[in-house]
C-alpha cells in the first residue's frame, strides 16, 4: 500500500513538472521574441535647472534631450518651436558647442530623441572630469526660455537582464502554484507578493498624463498631489501656489511626465543619479491637489514626510506610498478571508487581477476601499451564511451601498460644507467613477462602453461567490489548485501585455 501510494505520488509530481517545464519554455520563448533587445535605455548624464557645472559620468554624449521647469510656458512650448545653443567646456580649454535647429520641447517631461536634433553631435567627455555648461534658449519671438533641465545621453543601455528577471518571478509564481502543499492564504500571500512587484514596473506610467488617458491615472497623480501636499504641511513648507499646483522639491517628481514610455520608464527604475536635485519653490503642471483633508491620503501622506525627512530618493518617495497603500490594502484581505474562509478563494483571485493590484498600490486609496468592502462583504456572508435563498440578495445590496458610501465618504473634501444634494449627486458620481475604474483601468475611451458591464461585472461578482463556494465545496484541492493557476497565469499574461505598450 505504501508502496502504491509513494508511486502515485511520484507519478503526480512528474506531470506537474512536465507541465512547469511547458510553461517556462512558453515564458522564455515570450521573452525572447517580445522583449530580448525590443527595449533600451541610455546611459545619461543629468543636468538640472539651476545647475552650472557637473562631473561627467559617461564619456560619449550621442544626443541632448531637454525639458522646461515653468509651467507658465506649457501652453506655447506646446505648439511653438524653441531654437536651442549649448555651450559645454573645463576650465584646461576643453571646449563644445551644440546647436539645435528649432524644436518642441516639453514641460515636466523630457523630449524623446526622434524630436531633438542637435548639430556637432556627438562629442566626447572625460569621465569623472568636472565640466561648465551655459545654454541659451528661445521661442521664435524672442522670448526666453531660461528653466530648461537637461539629459545627455550615451550608449544605449539595455534592460534584457531585468526583463528576464521579471519572467523568471512569473515563472516562481506558476512554481508556488504548481508545487506548494501550503494554505491558499499563504500561497496567495506569496503569489500576490511578487505579482505586485510585476504592476508596480508599469505604475508610473499612472504619474503622466501623456500616453495614457487612464481615469486611474488622473485620479493617481491628484492623490499624489494631496499626499505631497499634506507632506509639505507637516515639514513646515508651503503646500501650493494660488493656482493649486503643489511645490515639489524633488526634480525627478517634477518632471516624470512622460514616464508611460520605455526610456523614461526605464529611467525611474534603473537611474539613480537622476531627480534628486532639489530646490525651492518649484511646482510641476503634473500635481494639482484641492489641498483639501483626504482621509485616504493619509498614510501615504506619513510616509512620504518620513522619506523626505530623510532625503530619501525621489523613486523611493513615490514608492514609500505605493508599499503603504498595497500593506494595509493586504492586511485587510486577511482579516476578510479569515472572517469568511469558504470565499477566500474569491477574494485571492479578485485580488490578482491587474487592475485591483494596481489599485492596491494607488495613492488614491482604491485599494483600501477595496479591503474595507470585501471585509464588510466577509461580515455579512458570515452573518447570513445559514439562509443561502437570502444570503445572495443581502450581500449584493450591502457590498453595493456600503462599499459605495466608504468610497464616496473617504474622497470627501472635509475642508468644505456639501449640500445634501450635492452629497447625494456626489455619491452616484463616486460610485459610478469607482465601478468605472475597475472595468476601464486601461483607457478612459471605453467609458461609454464599460459602465453597463462593470455594474454587471459587480453584480456577478456577489452572485458567483456564494455559489462558487457551494460548487467548490466538494471539489478536490488539485482541481482547485488547477483553476487558481489558470486565472492567476491569465492575470500574469495581462500584465506582459501592458508591458507591451511601452
Amino acid at each position: 500500500m505504501d508502496i502504491f501510494m509513494v508511486s502515485r505520488m511520484n507519478e503526480k509530481m512528474k506531470k506537474k513538472i512536465v507541465v512547469f517545464a511547458i510553461l517556462f519554455i512558453m515564458l522564455l520563448i515570450w521573452w525572447r521574441v517580445e522583449y530580448k533587445d525590443s527595449v533600451t535605455g541610455f546611459y545619461e548624464q543629468a543636468v538640472e535647472a539651476g545647475e552650472q557645472t557637473f562631473t561627467a559620468s559617461i564619456s560619449d554624449v550621442r544626443f541632448i534631450v531637454m525639458t522646461n521647469n515653468d509651467p507658465a510656458l506649457k501652453d506655447r512650448l506646446d505648439t511653438e518651436d524653441v531654437s536651442v545653443g549649448i555651450t559645454i567646456w573645463s576650465d584646461d580649454g576643453e571646449y563644445y558647442d551644440a546647436v539645435s535647429q528649432p524644436l518642441s520641447i516639453h514641460t515636466n517631461g523630457y523630449t524623446s530623441t526622434e524630436n531633438t536634433r542637435f548639430e556637432d553631435l556627438p562629442f566626447n567627455l572625460t569621465v569623472g572630469k568636472q565640466y561648465n555648461i551655459a545654454y541659451s534658449a528661445q521661442l521664435q519671438d524672442g522670448t526666453p526660455v531660461d528653466q530648461l533641465s537637461f539629459l545627455l545621453y550615451g550608449d544605449n543601455r539595455s534592460v534584457d537582464l531585468y526583463s528576464f528577471v521579471l519572467i523568471l518571478m512569473i515563472a516562481l509564481v506558476f512554481a508556488l502554484m504548481i508545487f506548494t502543499p501550503w494554505k491558499f492564504e499563504v500561497r496567495f500571500s506569496l503569489v500576490w507578493a511578487l505579482m505586485l512587484v510585476l504592476a508596480m514596473v508599469i505604475m508610473p506610467g499612472l504619474m503622466t498624463d501623456r500616453g495614457s488617458d487612464s481615469a486611474l491615472a488622473d485620479s493617481e497623480r491628484s492623490a499624489f498631489a494631496t499626499s505631497y501636499a499634506m507632506s509639505n504641511g507637516i515639514l513646515g513648507s508651503e503646500k501650493t501656489d494660488d493656482e493649486g499646483y503643489v511645490y515639489i522639491k524633488e526634480s525627478g517628481i517634477r518632471n516624470i511626465g512622460y514616464s508611460i514610455y520605455g526610456v523614461p520608464l526605464i529611467r525611474f527604475w534603473l537611474d539613480d543619479s537622476y531627480g534628486n536635485y532639489r530646490s525651492e519653490g518649484q511646482v510641476s503642471y503634473l500635481f494639482k491637489t484641492d489641498d483639501g483633508l483626504h482621509l485616504l491620503s493619509v498614510p501615504s501622506a506619513l510616509v512620504v514626510t518620513a522619506l523626505r525627512a530623510v532625503s530619501a530618493r525621489y523613486k523611493w518617495i513615490i514608492i514609500g506610498g505605493w508599499l503603504t497603500s498595497a500593506f494595509i490594502t493586504f492586511v485587510l484581505v486577511l482579516i476578510a478571508m479569515r472572517i469568511a474562509p469558504d470565499h477566500k478563494r474569491f477574494i485571492g483571485l479578485l485580488m490578482c487581477l491587474p487592475s485591483t493590484l494596481m489599485m492596491a498600490m494607488s495613492y488614491s486609496g482604491m485599494g483600501i476601499l477595496i479591503g474595507l468592502g470585501l471585509v464588510i462583504f466577509a461580515l455579512f456572508s458570515k452573518k447570513l451564511e445559514p439562509d443561502h435563498s437570502k444570503m445572495v440578495s443581502w450581500i449584493l445590496v450591502a457590498f453595493i451601498a456600503v462599499w459605495a458610501l466608504i468610497y464616496t465618504f473617504a474622497h470627501w473634501n472635509l475642508s468644505s460644507i456639501h449640500t445634501f444634494v450635492g452629497a447625494v449627486l456626489g455619491l452616484f458620481t463616486s460610485f459610478d467613477n469607482w465601478l468605472f475604474t475597475i472595468a476601464a483601468y486601461d483607457n478612459e475611451s471605453l467609458y461609454d462602453v464599460s459602465v453597463l458591464p462593470a455594474y454587471l461585472m459587480l453584480i456577478c461578482l456577489c452572485l458567483i461567490s456564494p455559489l462558487c463556494s457551494k460548487w467548490t465545496g466538494n471539489m478536490s484541492e488539485r482541481k482547485k489548485k488547477v483553476i487558481e493557476a489558470v486565472f492567476i497565469g491569465l492575470s500574469c499574461l495581462m500584465i506582459l501585455i501592458r508591458y507591451n505598450q511601452f
